[in-house]
């Protein structure tokens, strides 16, 4: 075949002359690349490979690879749902909702502004929750890295853990509350002992510590604005005494509201109560 092609080709370049000549050599040079059939990639031992020319695309189905590759998506889901459980399993909520009323009393409008209230508040949790964290990683995810630990295990230790931190730090009447919603006898249940962590399922145990966190957070709220609630009081007769009624007595007295706060080491007091209101046991 490769023959009787090279042999059309000399009788063409005769016949027609040179113009052909530069085509006629780059097909009979080519011609035995055309003639090689194309090798065939070994197929791997374990998975599949698929060729299409020049491109080769070789799945590994190893159970080290889908063991990663769950791992990688067990990570991005737990990232996903990261902020929600920061909010519902951590000080994070009575800590901001603190801070907020507090600058409201302050009456400072937008100083200091929600960035830096919510990284305070995430940085007061991590601290609270910093020596349950610390028997976390070394009971849960240390052995859960060096396979250990199945991940229904460590998902087991880290509900318990964080069972251990909610259930002291959970007003009575409200477990009681969401443990009657639930239909569970806690007649039979010593929920007021705080040696009794699981006592009641997660899924019951979590609304009851929102709803006291809340509950708490409105409480500190309001032992905080009195002192400011106050000082307006006050600067609001002097004012009316004076007859200046046109003039706003918070633009008078949020000077004083900031030197009272400032003299009374009002932040590191605020945080000192924060930090001293929860119990946390080291595991």
């Amino acid at each position: 075949m490769l023959a009787t092609l090279k042999l059309k080709l000399a009788i063409l370049i005769r016949r027609t002359g040179t113009p052909l000549l530069c085509l006629a050599c780059l097909l009979a040079l080519a011609a035995p690349a055309f003639a090689q059939e194309p090798e065939s990639a070994p197929a791997p031992e374990n998975g599949l490979s698929v060729s299409a020319g020049d491109l080769n695309v070789t799945v590994n189905s190893g159970d080290g690879d889908a063991a990663s590759i769950f791992k990688i998506i067990a990570l991005f889901t737990l990232m996903t749902v990261a902020p929600t459980l920061i909010l519902m399993v951590t000080p994070f909520t009575r800590v901001i909702i603190v801070l907020s009323l507090l600058r409201n009393a302050l009456g400072t409008q937008q100083s200091p502004p929600n960035q830096v209230l919510i990284g305070l508040a995430v940085v007061i949790s991590a601290f609270i929750m910093m020596p349950r964290l610390a028997v976390m990683n070394d009971e849960v995810i240390k052995p859960y890295n060096a396979d250990e630990i199945s991940l229904d295990e460590a998902l087991a230790l880290g509900t318990s853990h964080l069972q251990e931190f909610m259930y002291p730090n959970t007003r009575t009447p409200h477990k009681r509350l969401f443990a009657r919603l639930a239909r569970i006898d806690s007649d039979e249940i010593r929920l007021d002992s705080p040696d009794n962590v699981h006592a009641l399922p997660l899924h019951v145990l979590l609304p009851a510590f929102i709803i006291s966190e809340l509950t708490t957070a409105f409480q500190l709220g309001f032992v905080i604005y009195l002192p400011f609630l106050v000082v307006d009081m006050v600067v609001a007769s002097i004012l009316m005494s004076m007859g200046m009624m046109m003039l706003p007595p918070v633009l008078i007295s949020l000077p004083f509201k900031l030197l009272m706060f400032i003299m009374a080491n009002g932040w590191a007091a605020i945080i000192e109560g924060l930090v001293s209101s929860y119990w946390v046991s080291p595991g």
